[in-house]
């Protein structure tokens, strides 16, 4: 789809995923595009999904956070807004991490999870000071 048509997709998709059961359709209720050009928001499609689609689930969480970001950072001129008020500074989060030294053992908890960033972060250092096992890495 391209022009009008991938907009009005779009606000389709928008409003289908608010009218979902349970934690998708709480998440969608109230959702508002702020992208204001059908020509932006192709470029959006293009840059991210790319003419021949992508298999998001191959992509590893970590850089999936890394392009959420990415576009926070793109879109908080547009929005009148800080990025940093979406998401914490990758080196912060690292560094709390560090001092709170979480275990396996341990629940991880971000109530105000926006990128999941904290999560990922405290994900990063629990593999690369514990050899967890596969349930500890679903957990």
């Amino acid at each position: 789809r391209s022009g009008t048509d991938l907009e009005q997709q779009y606000r389709r998709t928008l409003d289908a995923l608010s009218k979902e059961s349970g934690l998708v359709g709480l998440m969608y209720r109230k959702s508002q595009s702020q992208i204001d050009s059908p020509a932006v928001l192709q470029r959006l499609v293009l840059n991210l999904i790319g003419p021949e689609g992508r298999n998001w689930t191959a992509i590893p969480a970590k850089e999936k956070g890394e392009m959420f970001e990415h576009l926070l950072r793109k879109a908080a001129p547009n929005i009148g807004a800080k990025a940093s008020q979406f998401y914490t500074a990758r080196a912060l989060l690292q560094a709390i991490v560090e001092v709170v030294e979480p275990k396996p053992t341990e629940r991880v908890v971000d109530p105000a999870c926006g990128t999941g960033g904290t999560l990922l972060a405290a994900y990063a250092f629990l593999s690369s000071c514990y050899d967890l096992d596969r349930d500890q890495k679903l957990a």
